[in-house]
């Protein structure tokens, strides 16, 4: 094999200055030697994330992207939108899907995540190969990624560029085991860290956001290794020859990956064409027996600027996934939406609950708070059980052998929890025991109260008419755009009061536009 010092001729430069014991692909210098592969992609990733957030803040509320999580996803048809690989829309006709995917991520933790690993995977790739190169490697391996996404779960909507990412991993796995003695111990070293350290931070990722694409992973590392092995291969030829059977290899790639595609196509699609039925099945019509094609509707929503813009924009994105389109004036539309929306501010509040609990042990009292949990009328989450109680006690006191529940302790408020406490505590290998002394005395007080909580109401009324002033569809209600609270977050449950995101995770202006243009579409079929 050849080595970075015994390369000559065509192949011997780098997209930009590579390190010396680094092998190089190609000897014709590029125009602009530091704007490396790895940098346009990076920079494309990023570009399209932040026109995503800017477009997703004009169509929403800033105040509720502001009021959301760092790490809050965007909205799932939101991404269908810009290009995530459905199955439904990919094996459709939509094929541009398998790459657009390759530049989309959810939030910024996972852009952040996916980014860390092309810049430290593709800084290696860069000095292997030319521009064009490496962009077909991404592509394809990206491409590669999503095929075997839709054969494995063809209802997930999947995006990320963590399959080409994983393609860029299997390609310097590869040239570690075929080409090795091309790079220096510093660099195998360095690489083998770097790869290695894709496995925990993916298992953090998956534990973090429960939505891990464990087969576009597969895809793309499979892909690279294939892709690499062959690549690999062409170091052993004379550097005059390399560059031109790399890109034959590379165009030729992309014929298996078209034939496992067509074969993946017509195995789901029986999935495809349920998904539809089951569209077509639940949309609920006002008007049955209406059979009017609507191919145009015009859009005449009032109220609130904001939320009329939002509302305009969400039938806009629901009404093109159907090939309805929006025309300009009522005489071009085969429909008009007529719509009023308000915004209210309504006052309530959030219970919550509060375990205290003073433990004794050897003379030393200790207090432990906990916030059991918060709950509405409509939702409730626990964040505390009486099994992590009793987890957190014996982590807290490993030598401690029985346990005495203070009679003075006051749950009235939730006997069910006493009683689970006992068993819970139990299973944790305590005695208690019911008099006597004991290692720990615990003295529980169950607390309910409230907080006081301001939410922003939206209300809405929309129909759609036909021409003949025949009543198509209509959704009307009122729901919380988001909420906050009208004092200071206690000091027991702050995490879970300070943002309410968890409580108002459905938007009904969203839900609406849904189900209006599934209605729409389906007086079109009947």
């Amino acid at each position: 094999m050849s080595t970075v010092d015994n390369l000559e001729g065509p192949a011997a430069q780098l997209a930009y200055s590579p390190p010396s014991e680094l092998l190089h692909s190609q000897s014709i210098k590029p125009r602009l030697p530091w704007l490396s592969t790895t940098r346009i992609l990076f920079t494309c990733n990023m570009i399209v994330f932040y026109a995503m957030l800017a477009y997703w803040i004009h169509i929403t509320d800033t105040q509720k992207v502001l009021n959301s999580y760092v790490a809050s996803d965007f909205d799932l048809d939101l991404m269908r939108r810009w290009g995530s690989n459905y199955g439904p829309l990919t094996l459709s006709g939509q094929f541009w899907r398998l790459i657009t995917a390759a530049f989309l991520h959810w939030n910024v933790a996972h852009l952040m995540g996916n980014m860390l690993f092309l810049w430290r995977f593709g800084t290696y790739l860069d000095r292997l190969f030319t521009r064009t190169q490496m962009l077909a490697i991404y592509l394809l391996t990206g491409a590669a990624a999503s095929v075997v996404s839709l054969g494995w779960h063809p209802l997930v909507n999947s995006a990320g560029s963590s399959g080409a990412i994983y393609g860029f991993a299997g390609v310097l796995v590869a040239f570690l085991l075929l080409a090795r003695s091309n790079f220096s111990r510093r660099n195998i070293i360095s690489i083998l860290i770097w790869l290695i350290l894709v496995t925990p931070f993916e298992l953090l990722w998956s534990h973090v956001s429960k939505q891990v694409n464990y087969a576009s992973h597969a895809g793309g590392v499979a892909s690279g290794l294939i892709i690499g092995a062959l690549l690999a291969w062409t170091f052993r030829l004379p550097a005059a020859e390399r560059a031109a059977r790399q890109n034959r290899i590379l165009r030729s790639a992309i014929i298996p990956l078209v034939i496992i595609f067509a074969v993946v196509t017509q195995v789901r699609s029986g999935v495809v064409r349920e998904f539809n039925d089951h569209i077509a099945e639940t949309s609920e019509e006002v008007n049955y027996g209406s059979q009017i094609p609507i191919a145009r509707v015009y859009l005449d929503i009032k109220g609130d600027p904001k939320l009329a813009r939002r509302l305009a924009s969400y039938l806009d994105l629901e009404l093109d996934d159907f090939g309805i389109a929006l025309a300009k004036t009522q005489d071009e539309a085969d429909a008009v939406i007529q719509g009023q929306v308000g915004v209210h501010l309504r006052r309530k509040s959030f219970s919550y609950d509060v375990i205290q609990t003073q433990v004794t042990f050897k003379g030393t009292v200790d207090q432990m708070n906990s916030c059991f949990g918060v709950s509405t009328s409509g939702n409730a989450v626990f964040f505390h059980t009486a099994t992590t109680e009793a987890s957190e006690i014996r982590e807290k006191y490993p030598a401690a052998q029985t346990v005495r529940i203070d009679p003075a302790s006051n749950m009235d408020a939730s006997e069910e929890f006493g009683t689970e406490l006992r068993d819970e505590l139990k299973k944790a290998n305590f005695s208690v025991v019911e008099s006597g002394v004991a290692d720990l005395v615990l003295r529980i007080n169950y607390m309910k109260t409230k907080a006081p909580v301001e939410e922003h109401m939206v209300n809405y009324n929309i129909k759609v008419v036909a021409h003949d002033g025949k009543l198509l569809s209509r959704a009307k209600g009122e729901d919380v755009l988001f909420a906050k609270l009208a004092d200071a977050a206690p000091a027991t449950c702050s995490d879970s009061l300070t943002n309410l995101q968890w409580v108002y995770d459905k938007d009904s202006l969203l839900l609406s536009a849904k189900k209006l243009a599934a209605e729409l579409r389906n007086n079109s079929h009947h």
